[in-house]
């Protein structure tokens, strides 16, 4: 689907538990201070790929987030008939 289209019916993907992203980040350490997004994708099962930080990270900041954001699980999105659909999510990441 391209961004110029209609996304009536559709449904975005989400963490099961609404809070388990914010603690997730809150438990790691070494992201205090991070504020940056990442683009990733969640599949039709749910499960994540395909890493993409928005600014540079070190790669210690960069798999503390994403062990983070994987430490959730995630429901896909849906089309509007009700069947999963892989898309890309941009997530902003900021820890104080």
């Amino acid at each position: 689907m391209r961004l110029d289209q209609d996304t009536t019916g559709y449904q975005r993907p989400y963490p099961d538990d609404r809070n388990c992203l914010p603690e997730a980040l809150k438990r790691e350490k070494r992201l205090s201070g991070v504020d940056n997004s990442v683009k990733f994708a969640v599949m039709r099962d749910g499960s994540l790929r395909d890493f993409v930080y928005l600014k540079p990270e070190s790669a210690d900041v960069a798999a503390a987030i994403e062990a983070a954001v994987r430490s959730c699980r995630w429901e896909p999105a849906l089309d509007p008939q009700g069947r999963p659909i892989a898309v890309w999510v941009i997530q902003p990441i900021k820890v104080r």
